[in-house]
């Protein structure tokens, strides 16, 4: 092999590493949990209620 070919082998090599680490970021990014937005809703009522008595509203 000369110089060339082990080069342009080298850098596919690197291209493949570099979208296998890319594609395995971008699985680990869309398979994480998501949060529940039901987990504040007691404290968003409490907040409201606070504010609407602080300011006279009810």
């Amino acid at each position: 092999m000369s110089r060339s070919s082990i080069s342009v082998a080298l850098y596919v090599a690197l291209v493949f590493a570099s979208g296998v680490t890319v594609g395995g970021f971008g699985h680990w990014l869309y398979a994480s949990r998501s949060v529940s937005a039901t987990t504040g809703a007691p404290r968003r009522k409490n907040t409201g209620v606070s504010m609407s008595r602080s300011c006279n509203l009810a």
